[in-house]
């Protein structure tokens, strides 16, 4: 990824958040290039991640969650609908998934939102 590049929801100077492309997101990758980009925060559509990233046993989402907490990059995942209890339109079945998400509520480095409108928001915020 060329960090000049610049990406959907990029801010003009391209520091703005980092949103991957392509039809299943690599989460760690995505992480990477964020970081190596000096990019603001992460913007993550849930129906473009892999169902290992909301199954907690995987642990690849503790994995992802660690790595830009060490480097402080704010992660925002939309399509997950809290109230409803909905990941990209599919129940959410464990009872782990639905603690992890509903606690991120308060975090300031990672969030879970029904609209890529309100995630942008959100990482765009000082």
């Amino acid at each position: 990824m060329n960090a000049g590049t610049p990406q959907s929801g990029a801010l003009a100077d391209g520091r703005g958040p980092h949103e991957p492309a392509g039809e299943e997101i690599d989460a760690r990758a995505a992480v990477r290039e964020c970081i190596e980009a000096g990019r603001s925060g992460l913007l993550l559509d849930a129906a473009r991640l892999p169902p290992a990233f909301f199954d907690l046993s995987t642990r690849l989402a503790g994995e992802v969650t660690h790595q830009t907490g060490v480097y402080h990059v704010p992660i925002a995942i939309f399509g997950v609908d809290v109230e409803g209890r909905e990941v990209a339109g599919r129940p959410i079945a464990s009872r782990s998934l639905w603690s992890w998400i509903h606690e991120s509520r308060g975090s300031s480095t990672l969030r879970f939102f029904a609209r890529r409108e309100e995630a942008l928001e959100w990482l765009s915020a000082p």
